[in-house]
């Protein structure tokens, strides 16, 4: 049963409200997505069942889908095992993610290259679950009242009377085009979909427009794909949430409480990035969501005092008119910090043969180049390192370069994120040694620290073994990663432990990567120790003779 109720509440519309007092970690209620699609640079590198990272070449029971050749399972939901043929169980998960790829022909589509957008194949998606779709398949398992199921979209604001007479046009083209790859040659459209359901997926697309949630991967945060949960949409939006969703094995959204909140209290998540400063997260809810937030960090926060410090810039012109989240204008000149990386790391994930904008191939050395010369248009127009978009940056070129093969440099770029997050600002002291380090406010490790964290912990592991390659054997710098990656790790185990729970894939990730630091460097100190005694040994053994030969002149 659901720990939450659905209430009206006043120029909020449905509220998800606790019934009783909840702990952090607390699980609210679960849901399954009607429909999720990978970006198309990840259908290889996550799985398109429970969006976790798929090793193709060490998992053995992970799918590849022989007709499109991306589409991926991982092996949680092939059922566990390898089979003879390679297909996911019957009686899995997986098998019923793989009859709707096929059957909705998302498949062709991604064969026909048309599936860049992820729109366009959970509208598949939807339309095929839609004519399926039976009483039983929507039930409302949490007992909730909440809508559920393709059916539960029709109950979802589109907002369809905001949009003029070109966008309505521009919304039937676009559902047109999706089902185009359903049309044989000498068929028509219209022998495929009914006027009816052309009707119901132009509702549907606008309701995709103001509910659509990005898949995240639950380790990193990046996004990786987009999902539409009609359960999902009823979270009202705050910029301090105290509510987090998890994906699970087989898909499964765990709907968690990441606070500890009173009996009554609204649950709600964020809908923008954390590092959105208040001008541009205003103008975006605004624009995208149609309301404006009055939450406590919009309306007195001396953390958004910090983020929005411009330098030299006017703060009138902070927001582009086009409704981004990502850009900030600076002198009339866009100031993209972190979507040129981004787009880079995006091409070398899908395996292309990545074009920078100067046309050369994305190297170690041209990524650095970028970030370079980034770093210097960011310090001539004054941007502090608190500013929002030059956070976003060094999370963007940590990921890239540790995607080239630096993680050293990616290191530092993870920790200039931690060091300047206002209000999440650690000191690194150890209590003890090995201890994780302690925080000022005695506040717990927030989600997103957390994951920068596991990054970093991560990057020195990865750094550390580079080295040791390089020296053909552990020495002291290698020590010295380990035992920072053991920190780092030990610090944001417990946090991601009790949000996501112990079975979750980034925790089983986290523990192991923990497990092996902690070996090495226990296994380094021990090699230490043994060269201390044996040269204390050598020493003693070298005094014996004269000891020997004092007593017998006596």
């Amino acid at each position: 049963m659901a720990l939450v109720d659905i209430v009206e509440s006043v120029g909020r519309g449905r509220d998800y409200v606790a019934k009783k007092d909840l702990v952090k970690g607390q699980v609210m209620f679960t849901a399954r997505p009607v429909a999720a699609a990978l970006r198309f640079e990840h259908l290889r590198s996550h799985c398109s069942g429970c969006f976790c990272p798929v090793d193709i070449d060490t998992c053995e029971a992970a799918f590849i889908c022989e007709d499109c050749g991306l589409w991926t399972l991982c092996d949680t939901c092939c059922g566990g095992q390898a089979v003879a043929d390679r297909k996911p169980k019957e009686d899995t998960i997986g098998f019923e993610y793989l009859k709707l790829h096929l059957q909705s022909k998302e498949c062709a589509t991604i064969q026909k290259g048309d599936a860049q957008d992820t729109t366009t194949r959970i509208i598949l998606q939807m339309m095929q679950t839609y004519r399926q779709e039976v009483a039983s398949t929507a039930k409302d398992v949490n007992d909730l009242g909440a809508p559920t199921g393709v059916q539960g979209l029709a109950t979802l604001e589109g907002h369809e009377e905001t949009r003029d007479e070109t966008a309505i046009v521009a919304y039937l083209g676009f559902v047109q085009d999706v089902f185009s790859v359903l049309v044989e040659e000498g068929r028509e459209l219209s022998d495929y979909l009914s006027n009816e359901e052309v009707a119901t997926a132009v509702h549907w697309l606008h309701v995709l427009q103001h509910n659509q949630h990005a898949i995240t991967c639950d380790f990193t945060g990046e996004m990786v794909g987009c999902m539409i949960s009609p359960e999902g949409s009823l979270f009202n939006h705050n910029c301090r949430p105290n509510t987090i969703w998890v994906t699970g094995a087989g898909g499964v959204i765990k709907f968690v409480a990441a606070e500890n909140v009173k009996k009554g209290t609204a649950m709600c998540i964020s809908y923008l990035h954390e590092h959105t400063p208040v001008a541009i997260r205003n103008q975006v809810l605004r624009n995208r969501y149609k309301f404006d937030c009055s939450c406590g960090r919009c309306n007195d926060s001396e953390e958004d005092k910090l983020l929005d410090i411009l330098g030299k810039d006017d703060k009138d012109n902070l927001v582009e008119k086009n409704e981004s989240a990502t850009r900030v204008v600076v002198n009339n000149e866009i100031l993209d910090l972190a979507e040129i990386l981004d787009e880079w790391l995006n091409q070398r994930l899908a395996g292309s043969s990545a074009e920078s904008t100067d046309g050369d191939g994305v190297t170690l050395e041209t990524a650095s180049e970028k970030i370079g010369e980034l770093e210097r248009a960011a310090n001539r127009e004054g941007l502090s390192t608190t500013h929002w978009s030059i956070l976003r940056f060094h999370v963007a070129a940590g990921d890239l370069l540790l995607s080239l093969g630096n993680p050293s440099e990616a290191v530092q770029h993870f920790k200039t994120v931690i060091d300047n997050s206002p209000d999440i600002k650690p000191y690194h002291t150890k209590v003890i040694e090995h201890a994780p380090l302690r925080w000022t406010h005695d506040r717990t490790l927030p989600t997103q620290l957390a994951k920068n964290y596991a990054k970093i912990g991560l990057a020195l592991r990865e750094a550390a073994a580079s080295l040791e390659d390089e020296q053909s054997g552990p020495g002291q710098d290698f020590y010295d990663l380990e035992e920072q990656a053991v920190q780092y790790l030990a610090s944001c185990k417990e946090e991601m432990t009790l949000l996501y729970g112990e079975d979750h894939w980034a925790c089983r990730r986290i523990g192991n990567q923990l497990q092996a630091a902690l070996e090495n460097v226990i296994a380094v100190r021990s090699r230490k120790k043994a060269r201390v005694e044996n040269s204390a040994l050598r020493s003693t053994r070298q005094e014996e003779p004269d000891s020997v030969a004092t007593l017998s002149g006596h």
